[in-house]
């Protein structure tokens, strides 16, 4: 079997969607064997309830600074299955996902033949593989989800980063704090460093035995490194080294400070592994950056800002910034999938916002109109997104603030209608 259209590409990956999610590493490390993985790239590792993206984000700026080949993988994707991948900070492209997808169809086929069916996430991060190890110097892998199970867990990296760690998709990774925690924990390798960011006290004792049986140097922030927040600006220290950022950043979102800070961690760790980094030239490609769907202002008459806070975690660090940045008349207009708890984010929700809108959109997890329209939210229900942004358009000189938030998906689709 040979691909030969990028739309044969798409219909393959999505006849693998039958398969699920699957636990084990055993396929991934099968597929590496069969395409004699040499393991020529450098990888920074990253995994984290929240602030993966934005960290994966402000680590790849920086490092777009070398002269080095740099690439990410990060998911979900918000365009087509190239959307996964960038190279120097251009996507891949649909020639590309086709070669290197054919690469794997005979392994794929091996292993269905022996019942052991490679799920379709698998697929795509044996595409990151094969094209990073052609093409990147150093690559920034995100995980799936989780860490100890997760398919870019075979991978052997230079620096592992845990973002944080919070109650989020508990049917896969555990119901409590204690085994969420563990599956995070299981990026952590031996003698490997390990960059954490601010995370429960539980969640701390975890990984401090973790990373202490692994003999792996921790560097926490707050301990190894600190941020001191201003109005405008923060004040990054790492204490060995004596080595002193100020920033200031584009996202105003409180919580990216500590996201900057790090991914300039990671940087300085990876500079005294010998990548040749400038740590100023670092700061100001992390200052200049603006993250797509993260606090981010798409208009401005009337204000519109989208955030894909789509947690608990998230919505309380969205809330507090709103709270800090946002004295005018707000709106929020949410949607979120179906396995979130939406009901525990807008209570959360009402003390900050003058009037709340909850509405859906299409994809496969997200509620249905008829499900939106029996539950008993207290709060408006629109179900035509489209009717909401009419609306808004209408009101050109209103000075209230509108707050699209939820879904990075669903963020990403206004994001599209306003720019339109």
């Amino acid at each position: 079997m040979q691909i030969e259209s990028f739309k044969q590409a798409e219909a393959f990956i999505s006849s693998r969607v039958i398969y699920g999610i699957k636990p084990g590493l055993n396929r991934m490390k099968n597929m590496l064997l069969a395409i004699d993985y040499k393991n020529k790239c450098k990888i920074v590792h990253v995994t984290g309830t929240n602030g993966k993206g934005s960290t994966t984000a402000y680590i790849e700026a920086g490092l777009l600074t070398s002269e080095k080949s740099i690439g990410t993988f990060t998911s979900p994707s918000l365009t087509d299955l190239t959307g996964h991948y960038t190279l120097n900070n251009k996507g891949m492209s649909e020639t590309e996902f086709i070669y290197y997808l054919n690469q794997l169809i005979p392994i794929i086929k091996t292993l269905d033949k022996n019942e052991d069916h490679p799920s379709e996430f698998e697929i795509l991060t044996m595409i990151a593989v094969l094209y990073f190890e052609d093409k990147a110097h150093i690559a920034v892998i995100e995980t799936g989800m989780g860490g100890l199970l997760d398919t870019t867990n075979v991978l052997q990296s230079s620096v592992s980063v845990i973002t944080s760690i919070a109650i989020d998709h508990q049917a896969f990774l555990g119901s409590t704090l204690a085994e969420i925690t563990k599956h995070k924990a299981g990026i952590i390798k031996k003698e490997i460093p390990i960059v954490l960011g601010n995370v429960e006290i539980e969640s701390l004792q975890i990984i401090k035995q973790t990373a202490k049986k692994n003999h792996a140097p921790l560097f926490k922030l707050g301990d190894e490194f600190t941020i001191q927040k201003g109005k405008n600006e923060f004040i990054y220290y790492e204490k060995e080294t004596e080595t002193t950022q100020k920033f200031t950043l584009k996202n105003k979102g409180i919580y990216q400070s500590e996201n900057a800070s790090l991914a300039l961690q990671v940087l300085l760790i990876l500079h005294q592994q010998s990548v040749e980094l400038n740590l100023t030239q670092c700061k100001k490609a992390i200052e200049q950056l603006n993250i797509s769907n993260r606090f981010e202002i798409i208009q401005t008459n009337p204000q519109i800002i989208i955030d894909g806070a789509h947690n608990i975690a998230s919505m309380q660090a969205f809330l507090k910034t709103v709270e800090e940045t946002d004295k005018q008349e707000k709106h929020l207009i949410m949607s979120a999938f179906k396995d979130k708890p939406l009901e525990k984010m807008l209570k959360l929700a009402k003390d900050t916002f003058n009037s709340i809108t909850i509405t859906t959109f299409e994809h496969e997890r997200a509620y249905t109109k008829e499900e939106l329209n029996k539950l008993d939210l207290a709060v408006e229900v629109e179900t035509e997104w489209t009717k909401i942004i009419s609306k808004i358009e209408r009101e050109k000189q209103s000075q209230v603030h509108y707050y699209f938030v939820g879904s990075v998906h669903f963020t990403n689709i206004i994001k599209k209608a306003i720019n339109k």
